[in-house]
C-alpha cells in the first residue's frame, strides 16, 4: 500500500557519480523511490546492504521499493 510523500519524509543525497550513487533516506510509509537516471540492467542496487530489484518506471527510470523507516540506498554497474 503506497502512500504519497509526507511532511516527515526526507532524503538526502551523500553521493552520485557516474560509477556509485548513495542516498539516505527516511520514510513515513512504504514507497517507490524513482531515480532519474536512466535504466540499464546491468545496474544494481542495496538498501541496508542488502540486494533488491531495481524496477523500471516510465519506460525509462529506476526505482527501488522501501519499506517504512531510515534507510541508505547504494546503485553501482555490476562489472563483468
Amino acid at each position: 500500500n503506497l502512500s504519497p510523500l509526507s511532511t516527515d519524509d526526507t532524503l538526502d543525497i551523500t553521493k552520485w557519480d557516474s560509477q556509485y550513487i548513495n542516498i539516505k533516506t527516511k520514510v513515513s510509509s512504504p514507497k517507490i523511490l524513482v531515480i532519474s537516471e536512466i535504466y540499464y540492467p546491468s545496474w544494481k542496487a542495496k538498501v541496508d546492504s542488502k540486494k533488491v530489484k531495481i524496477y523500471r518506471v516510465n519506460f525509462l527510470l529506476r526505482g527501488i521499493a522501501l519499506d517504512q523507516g531510515e534507510h541508505e540506498i547504494e546503485l553501482y554497474p555490476e562489472i563483468l
